[in-house]
């Protein structure tokens, strides 16, 4: 990666998100931690900083539930940052308990997908400036389970799922990729989403700790650190040649078949429609 790339990444300051920030930084670019705590996100930087020898790396406050706050981290890199080449929309959340939020979503719903869309769509005429630029989504296999339930985003009408709540993140972070891409057309940003694996991250912290100690004990047999699972992340951020692949979800380094309102255009125009009504 060329040392004029300038990369945003959500959710860096642990995990995946934290791999990636680190991988972005010791290939050269200058990068952004957009990360809801703001103390977590400087020590991140500093640490990132220290470890890469990198010293163009940098923490934005950004908690995506609030549409403010979102706001301000988009106006503070289009003001600090002359470009902006790669955003990784990493950052997510999963709960056990219905939350709502403001804007009267399902918290995790607001988190994992509505704030990335508000955030990029902030972005979007500096990537198209900026091109060529890249929007990596990572989207985990489950979203072929997702429901697009635009009439029920808080969970009025259906019994509480956990499982379900996470698996239609999922599906919208995909489909919000895939829009993206046709929106965008030709004008040299590339949206992809993708699924790098089981990766041993935080999302278990919210269990009780019976169910924690057995998850934690699974995840360290047989899903990989997140440093490896950063690798593909890395890969479809920096590959040159992806462009004919925009709107794709790719799981690992391949793309694969995705949930069928993936391709529907008009199920993706709803979401996008009611995404935009909301912020």
């Amino acid at each position: 990666m060329h040392d004029d790339v300038t990369a945003l990444v959500t959710g860096a300051n642990r995990g995946l998100g934290r791999a990636t920030a680190e991988g972005l930084a010791r290939d050269g670019a200058t990068v952004i931690l957009a990360c809801r705590d703001a103390e977590r996100g400087e020590d991140a930087a500093l640490e990132i900083r220290e470890a890469t020898g990198n010293t163009r790396v940098h923490a934005v406050p950004c908690d995506l539930e609030d549409p403010g706050s979102v706001d301000r981290c988009a106006e503070s890199v289009l003001s600090r940052f002359p470009a902006l080449h790669v955003v990784v929309a990493n950052a997510g959340l999963t709960l056990l308990e219905r939350e709502i939020t403001g804007l009267d979503v399902e918290r995790g719903w607001h988190a994992g997908y509505l704030g990335h869309f508000q955030l990029v769509s902030r972005l979007r005429e500096r990537l198209v400036a900026s091109a060529p630029a890249r929007v990596v989504v990572l989207a985990g296999l489950y979203h072929r389970k997702g429901e697009l339930r635009l009439d029920d985003l808080d969970w009025i009408e259906r019994a509480w799922d956990w499982g379900q709540a996470s698996a239609d993140v999922q599906l919208a972070r995909v489909m919000f990729a895939k829009e993206l891409a046709v929106r965008l057309g030709s004008q040299g940003v590339t949206p992809v989403s993708v699924h790098p694996g089981a990766v041993r991250t935080h999302a278990q912290d919210v269990l009780p700790p019976h169910l924690r100690l057995l998850v934690d004990t699974v995840m360290r047999v047989a899903f990989v650190s997140p440093e490896r699972g950063a690798r593909t992340v890395l890969r479809l951020a920096e590959d040159e040649d992806l462009a004919p692949f925009a709107g794709a979800w790719f799981r690992r380094y391949h793309p694969a078949a995705t949930h069928p309102a993936v391709d529907d255009p008009e199920a993706r125009a709803a979401l996008w429609e009611a995404s935009e009504r909301l912020v």
